[in-house]
């Protein structure tokens, strides 16, 4: 069965950064999912960048769907298949749940959370170049989600991001440990 380590965390908790690293030093791949938003400046391959009325064209193969504001962001059935992981928002998550065919592609779902006091968040976010009051927004606007969502959702991993390196290794050990009770 398909293993889907599906990362959570709240804007600029590092959830790109730890799973680009634990993708180069193990050969696994993430999901590069499709959003409209415009690209940050300096920000690598981290979505798929498209034009909102491009978004139709994927609709039968979306699996997971989250709009923010006026900014979609979504991944299809295709690209799950094709990886091992998916940073996701707990919106995400529960269209994976809800929508997934696991008869015809049997799925185990691996949650791992990722997180950072606040003021270290605001200071990832302020860093990579975000303007302070869109952080704010940003900030508030994902408080409804996640703070039911970290409440409720029992069967995850936690994993505070202060250490690059040990967030890293702390992933490492979730996916051996994963892998072996396959």
């Amino acid at each position: 069965m398909k293993t889907l380590f599906c990362v959570l965390g709240r804007s600029g908790t590092g959830k790109d950064t730890v799973v680009d690293r634990v993708c180069q030093l193990t050969g696994m791949k993430k999901v590069c999912s499709y959003t409209t938003r415009p690209k940050r400046v300096n920000e690598g391959d981290t979505h798929i960048f498209i034009r909102p009325e491009d978004v139709d064209k994927y609709k039968d193969d979306i699996i997971a769907q989250t709009v923010i504001g006026d900014v979609e962001y979504f991944a299809t059935v295709t690209q799950v298949l094709n990886s091992d992981f998916y940073i996701i928002d707990p919106k995400g998550l529960g269209d994976l749940w809800k929508y997934w065919n696991f008869e015809k592609h049997p799925l185990k779902i691996v949650v791992v959370l990722i997180s950072v006091p606040a003021d270290v968040q605001r200071g990832f976010l302020t860093k990579r170049g975000d303007d302070v009051e869109i952080v704010q927004k940003r900030m508030a606007a994902e408080d409804a989600q996640f703070c039911e969502f970290e409440k409720e959702y029992k069967n995850k991993y936690v994993l505070t991001n202060l250490d690059l390196t040990q967030t890293v290794n702390d992933l490492l050990d979730i996916i051996k440990r994963e892998k072996e009770e396959d």
